[in-house]
């Protein structure tokens, strides 16, 4: 086959980007539990969804740095020692 190297090689991209995708949501999941924690120990009686929208936008923005740093480091070659 001629174009084998070419198929190897979108398959590992498909690979690691799916990867990368699962790691993001494993590691929003935490940050979320780990938030809700921390956050729901103070309380806004009068308006609860403030504090879960602030929650999930703190985790995702946490998980997306974290996975998109992963990702350069991932995608950026094989340069391990």
């Amino acid at each position: 086959m001629i174009f084998a190297e070419q198929t190897s090689s979108v398959k590992g991209i498909i690979i690691k980007v799916l990867w990368l995708l699962v790691r993001f949501t494993l590691l929003c999941t935490e940050f979320s539990v780990l938030v809700f924690g921390i956050y729901f120990g103070r309380s806004y009686p009068n308006r609860p969804w403030i504090k879960i929208i602030k929650v999930l936008i703190i985790s995702s923005l946490c998980s997306l740095i974290y996975t998109v740093i992963q990702a350069v480091l991932e995608f950026r070659g094989d340069a391990r020692p």
